[in-house]
């Protein structure tokens, strides 16, 4: 994001966090390895708005094998 923005400051709040998690077919905790990316975004902006919505899906494959794919909906400051 910092990348994009220029400067983390710029963020109001997150809105909204999709995750996919790499993972096998029995496995059922997806919202629980999110979980750890929202106390992060927590952490960093706050509870209050640092923590949107979420939504956490599983995902037999992701580009690059990687082990999780998060898409964020945020809203700037004006």
């Amino acid at each position: 994001m910092k990348d994009k923005l220029g400067d983390l400051s710029r963020i109001n709040r997150i809105i909204k966090t999709l995750a996919l998690v790499n993972s096998t077919d029995d496995f059922c905790q997806h919202p629980q390895v999110v979980n750890g990316f929202s106390e992060l975004m927590g952490e960093g902006f706050g509870e209050g708005d640092g923590i949107g919505a979420r939504s956490a899906l599983a995902a037999n494959t992701l580009p690059g094998n990687i082990a999780a794919k998060i898409e964020l909906i945020i809203e700037l400051k004006e």
